[in-house]
This record gives C-alpha cells, structure tokens and sequence, in this order.
C-alpha cells in the first residue's frame, strides 16, 4: 500500500495546508454553483482582512 505524504503536516498525523486547501476546492466544486466560487472568495478574504490587526509603533 503506498501513501502519498504531501497530505500529512511534519508531524505525519495532522492534515497539511495542502491537503485542507484540495478538500476545501473539492467540497466547494460539489456544494456552490461555479458562479459563486469567486463571491466566496472575495467574501473570505473580506473577511481575513477584517481580523488582521495592525501593529502599533
């Protein structure tokens, strides 16, 4: 049995930023309509942006 490992964090039990990224892409293929993928994002990113905070100096 071979294991593809780029899907696993360093410590080979967690989920890598990959492997969340492809199931994210494929859970949204299946559940929005292709003409919402790109409000979602702008929504998404919106929103990080919305709860970065700025460094005081």
């Amino acid at each position: 049995m071979n294991c593809d490992y780029r899907f696993y964090a360093e410590d080979m039990v967690h989920p890598s930023a990959q492997a969340t990224g492809y199931i994210l892409e494929r859970f949204l293929d299946w559940a929005l309509p292709a003409g919402e993928h790109g409000r979602l994002k702008e929504n998404i990113k919106a929103f990080r942006q919305s709860q970065h905070r700025q460094s005081s100096r």
